[in-house]
């Protein structure tokens, strides 16, 4: 996760405020401790040393004070949370502190009590509210000091007593937390749930307490309050529900969901996911229909809510992502994460950062990260390639853009000369204005200009390499068939943008093998292990080849990233969040947003590099992000749908689709003009709200330049918080036109929205109209798409399974909590969430391709429709009632087998 990605824009100036104000504690405390041990010491008439520290000086235990209060809430400040452990060093500072100050002031007025002892007993009383004063007359003149109390004194009496009150309400916080935490969560107006805590899931929950917006309350939903995973939530800023998970009734039945603003469900197992889903789907539905009354009939969610469902298999996560998202009634925007996925994520990032970056990468091993891996940076290359195309753009109409430019300013100048030629004592008030406002403009116009440069340099890593997509290659026994399969994949949901190449050795990935590939390898190779190769591969490869990158794809929990022989690199198969890699697919698409738009833009607030971007623009792109979503499946907008799995109709993206007008783009993008303007103005007012809400107002344009010549400048002053394309729609749609006889707010408002659809397009988000749609869709009442009953279909089987065959008798209970019985000599198929079932060993034989060891392909194309409720299906085991939701799938034989609706969606999508 991206280091401090949630913090306060200020947060160095914070921290060092925090480190000046604890060095400054630190001095004040032992400067008052000689004090109070010899007072003689002190200076007089020298500045404010002549007074700080004299007895009874209340500005001196003020200034202690606020110094301390400043060390203990800059790093509040700088982070939105105090370090994990920092309560604990602040009382135990605090604490010795006071013992410190109360022991130097009573160390020579200790009375009759022991030397050291009685000193010290008097001090350690302070902490139990007990006060024994040392001020005392003095018998003898040597002792003359004891006759003033110290302020050393007075302030360790106050940091006594603070301490033992902190600590008492720490205390009563810890005993009472969850009531404490029930009540913060039932006032909260915003929520972001994590349903589903484990010690796996530590970092993507990190990441969503740094991306957090403020008043947005972080909830974590669990059946054990009482583990390390969750104190360590409750440290990242987490509000803790203890809720009987089992149960999933009991989830519906909580309150919390009608202020949920984005959702993550992190059981391993994705039908448990599902379940709690769909319980949270009719709990949202009982809220919004009692909201709805009185309201039109047929209502619509008109914002989409963030989910974000745990699904290891990335074949499935990827059919869960493109089939849930489509339907207009739909409330959710469904997104997958998987560690799989995740650790693909990272091994890529730390490739592309490398300097020289790899022009070939082998993938050693087939396993779902190699299939995760392909997809990942097949990805990449489609967001490189927008990149580049918009840099391109740009790039050529940099030089007539700043020939204009250039001409402006020089106008500016000429204005400039011709009013200070004129007498002063002949302007008008109008000049006098003129003239003033011109040379601000003309010194921000200068600023500008020097800081934009004439070429828009390509996209770079840390090290100042241009990024480039390296070409892959899969080197495993089935290699061909996966390189197949992904391709396949890829036409259907990126058709028209760059891929990368991939080439398929079909070879055992052992070392010598590998070894002899490298070998004969040109160029600057790189190797990724994955988690199926050899433990000792990775040493061994590195041994021979020590200035060969290599990625060894370690067992989950195994190592945390980290070199070991050579230029070896180990990073764990686990559900971490990368450093420089979003936590979800719209954090990518805000971010790839926002990186778009920055392309050829000078350095200014809004168009920082992402890391160091304030929270107000990171949610904006968020927001637009999430708007588009809606928009385009709204029957009065866009009337599409995203659900593009039920169209086999894939169109090619032009290549030159960048460099078209916004109408060109959107026709392309298959909108017509008066639905892509529908769009254009919805955005436009949701985004005006949206700056309205943030306290954002419109800027006049200076004296003598209208608002359309306006935004050709600067349009967004972050200090005050004004943006000049913050006007009503009714005046961007009837706006002027600039010299050139376009109206560039509208132009501008145009191009926005086609950057957005452009992207999710690249993310693979294409959306299809409703009258090119499978017309055999229906809408469930929580949103989710199914084929008729009586309808059948083709699809195609995915995903990989564990498979033994097994030569007794055994029973499996299925997900309607029947019992069958499997033959002698039937398979046992275990799924990715773990569950086992028995497959007839002629079935077997038809439907499963063998991978290596004990894994095996599901292949196969079959017949499947919708199953009645209570229909009873012959299967070749016996008998089984299918239940509401169930699909009904039969083999090339005839024979059937119900299957449940979330398995089936994740293991099988429409054949073309």
């Amino acid at each position: 996760m991206t280091s401090g990605a949630g913090n306060h824009p200020y947060a160095r100036v914070f921290t060092g405020v925090a480190v000046a104000s604890g060095l400054a504690v630190v001095s004040a405390v032992i400067y008052l401790c000689v004090l109070a041990l010899a007072p003689e010491v002190r200076p007089s008439g020298i500045g404010w040393l002549g007074w700080f520290g004299a007895p009874g000086s209340w500005a001196t235990v003020l200034i202690v004070v606020v110094l301390f209060g400043a060390a203990v809430g800059s790093p509040w400040l700088a982070r939105r949370s105090w370090p994990v452990g920092f309560s604990t060093i602040v009382l135990a500072s605090t604490a010795i502190a006071a013992t410190l100050l109360a022991v130097s002031s009573y160390w020579r007025c200790h009375g009759a009590s022991m030397p050291g002892i009685g000193p010290l007993s008097s001090s350690l009383s302070l902490f139990v509210g007990n006060f024994e004063n040392p001020v005392v007359p003095p018998t003898d003149p040597t002792h003359a000091w004891c006759g003033q109390m110290p302020v050393a004194l007075d302030i360790a009496r106050f940091v006594a007593i603070a301490t033992l009150l902190t600590a008492a309400i720490a205390t009563g916080f810890r005993l009472f937390r969850s009531q404490i935490d029930r009540a913060r969560i039932r006032f909260a107006r915003r929520i972001t749930a994590v349903v589903g805590l484990d010690d796996d899931c530590l970092s993507i929950v990190a990441a969503v307490a740094e991306i957090r917006t403020p008043g947005n309350t972080l909830v974590v939903i669990t059946r054990d309050a009482n583990r390390d995973c969750v104190r360590t939530a409750r440290a990242l800023g987490a509000r803790v529900l203890e809720v009987n998970l089992h149960e999933t009734r009991d989830l519906g039945s909580l309150l919390i969901w009608r202020h949920l603003r984005r959702l993550y469900l992190l059981a391993e197992d994705p039908e448990v996911n599902f379940d709690r889903l769909r319980e949270i789907d009719s709990a949202r539905e009982r809220h919004d229909a009692t909201h709805r009354r009185g309201s039109p009939a047929g209502d619509r969610p008109r914002v989409r809510i963030p989910v974000t469902v745990r699904i290891d298999d990335p074949w499935q996560a990827e059919i869960w992502r493109r089939r849930y998202l489509g339907g207009a009634r739909h409330r959710w925007a469904p997104d997958a994460i998987g560690k799989y996925e995740l650790t693909a994520a990272a091994i890529a990032a730390d490739l592309l950062d490398r300097s020289p970056i790899p022009d070939t990468v082998y993938i050693c091993g087939s396993s779902l990260l190699t299939s995760a891996l392909c997809s990942e940076f097949a990805q990449l290359a489609r967001e490189f390639d927008e990149k580049e195309r918009v840099r391109c753009t740009q790039q050529n109409r940099r030089p007539a853009d700043l020939a204009r430019w250039d001409a402006d300013i020089a106008a500016m100048e000429r204005r400039i000369e011709l009013l200070a030629a004129q007498r002063r004592d002949q302007w008008d008030g109008a000049d006098a204005i003129e003239h003033d406002d011109l040379k601000t403009r003309l010194a921000a116009e200068r600023r500008h200009r020097e800081h934009t440069p004439d070429e828009i340099p390509p996209a770079s890593n840390r090290h100042g390499d241009r990024i480039i997509i390296p070409e892959l290659c899969v080197i495993a026994p089935d290699a061909t068939g996966l390189v197949r399969d992904h391709d396949i994949r890829q036409a259907r949901i990126a058709s028209g943008h760059a891929t990368v190449d991939i080439n398929a050795i079909d070879r055992d990935a052992n070392v010598d093998a590998i070894a002899d590939i490298v070998d004969a390898a040109s160029g600057t190779p790189a190797l990724i292990l994955t988690e199926h190769t050899p433990p000792s591969g990775g040493t061994r490869l590195a041994t021979r080849f020590p200035d060969l990158p290599i990625v060894s794809a370690t067992g989950a929990g195994s190592g945390a990233k980290g070199h070991l022989i050579g230029n070896l690199t180990s990073i764990p198969v686990a559900l971490t969040v990368h450093e420089d890699t979003p936590q979800d697919t719209w954090e990518r698409a805000a971010r790839l947003l926002h990186e778009v738009y920055s392309i050829g833009s000078p350095r200014t607030p809004s168009t920082m590099p992402w890391a160091e971007l304030k929270q107000f623009y990171r949610d904006s792109n968020r927001r637009a992000v999430l708007n588009a979503l809606w928009m385009v499946e709204d029957q009065d907008l866009g009337n599409s749908t995203w659900n593009s799995l039920e169209s086999n109709a894939v169109s090619a993206i032009p290549v030159d689709l960048v460099g078209r007008a916004p109408r060109e783009q959107a026709a392309a993008l298959g909108f017509d003009e008066a639905r892509f303007l529908a769009m254009v103005e919805h955005e436009h007012k949701d985004w005006y709200d949206h700056l309205e809400d943030a306290g954002w107002s419109y800027a006049d344009a200076p004296v003598g330049e209208s608002r359309s010549e306006a935004i050709e400048r600067k349009t967004i002053d972050d200090e005050t918080m004004t943006n000049r394309r913050m006007i009503p729609w009714s005046e961007v749609s009837r706006g002027g036109t600039n010299s050139s006889g376009v109206n560039e707010l509208l132009h501008s408002a145009e191009q926005n929205l086609t950057d957005l659809l452009r992207v999710l397009r690249v993310l693979g988000f294409r959306s299809v109209p409703r009258d090119s749609a499978s017309l055999t869709t229906l809408q469930e009442p929580g949103g989710f798409e199914h084929g008729g009953t009586d309808e059948w279909g083709r699809y195609q089987r995915r995903g990989e399974v564990t498979a033994r065959r097994r030569e007794d008798a055994w029973t499996w209970t299925t997900g309607a909590g029947e019992t069958l019985t499997a033959h002698p000599g039937d398979w046992e198929v275990t799924d990715s969430s773990g569950k086992a079932r028995s497959v007839a060993a002629a079935v077997f034989d038809q439907t499963h391709e063998h991978i290596g060891a004990d894994r095996y392909r599901r292949v196969g194309v079959f017949r499947a429709r919708r199953a009645t409720p209570g229909e009873a299906v012959e299967t070749l085991e016996g008998p089984v009632v299918a239940i509401a939701g169930d699909w009904i799938v039969e083999g090339a034989d005839g024979e059937r087998w119900p299957v449940p609706d979330a398995h089936f969606r994740a293991s099988y999508e429409p054949f073309a």
